[in-house]
């Protein structure tokens, strides 16, 4: 995975996918929120692993502040 406007690149598998572009396409894409056409890859951006899914918080009300009565 490069960020190539960044001058960054990471290493997260032996095996995969290369995936490039700018920092915020490679973010959007990795958090979900945008698609893959945006990005240079080895193979077509079709066949990129979608990024895994969000963890929920563990515990309803997890995160609020304040709210406990």
């Amino acid at each position: 995975m490069e960020a190539v406007d960044l001058g960054r690149r990471w290493s997260l598998a032996a095996q995969g996918a290369s995936v490039a572009g700018a920092g915020h396409q490679v973010l959007g894409w990795l958090t979900g929120r945008t698609p893959a056409g945006a990005l240079t890859a080895d193979r077509p951006t079709g066949l990129l692993p979608h990024p895994p899914a969000w963890p929920r918080p563990p515990l309803p009300g997890w995160g609020h502040v304040g709210d406990e009565k």
